[in-house]
């Protein structure tokens, strides 16, 4: 097995084939049950530091799909993967578009449509040019290697995770998000009356 895996993280404050997005020549082809492992793993590490579990939140897999289709469209409108260009501003390329992603999500499906708000989300991209068996667990061993990574799997900042990992014609995209997330505050109005 030969391939070349680029890794990244940035902060801001059940078949073998699950789907398939056409138009942009991209398959998910990572099961929940794989996802769930990757969870429980770092749950285990979570533990041992006294950290609560973070819970897999499978409404919110949109957002990395998402993140998938726009990390691939940006690296296909790229003159290059091998140049150096590429590789010295890897973290930019793979973290493409972040907030604008993460702020349209929160505005169009978490602020409208839930009871729910997501303040703060991290983002652990990985990408792996060439072919290797069990893309997502190489994935996941390069972020458990990764200072930057591991710290973001670690942090006491986050309740939830969800993750999304995506088979195209120009590699392997895996998209980790680790979020906070609470209930709103419901807007209340105290009316009090003066009597003399």
């Amino acid at each position: 097995m030969k391939y070349t895996l680029y890794i990244s993280a940035l902060i801001f404050c059940i078949s073998s084939l699950l789907a398939t997005d056409r138009k942009n020549h991209i398959a998910y082809t990572v099961s929940i049950r794989d996802k769930l492992s990757i969870v429980d793993s770092i749950n285990k590490y979570r533990n041992e530091l006294g950290l609560e579990p973070l819970a897999y939140d499978v409404d919110m897999e949109k957002l990395p799909i998402t993140r998938t289709s726009s990390i691939y469209a940006h690296l296909k409108s790229l003159e290059s993967l091998e140049s150096d260009e590429f590789k010295k501003n890897i973290s930019k390329h793979l973290h493409f578009q972040f907030h604008y992603d993460q702020l349209s999500f929160h505005i169009k499906l978490v602020r409208s449509k839930s009871k729910y708000t997501m303040p703060f989300a991290m983002e652990n991209v990985a990408f792996l040019v060439g072919h290797a068996d069990n893309v997502h667990l190489i994935m996941f061993e390069g972020w458990k290697n990764s200072p930057g990574h591991w710290n973001a799997m670690m942090s006491s900042s986050v309740n939830f995770i969800t993750m999304n990992f995506a088979s195209t014609d120009i590699g392997n995209i895996g998209d980790m998000i680790l979020f906070s997330k609470f209930m709103k505050k419901r807007n209340t109005i105290v009316h009090s009356e003066n009597k003399r």
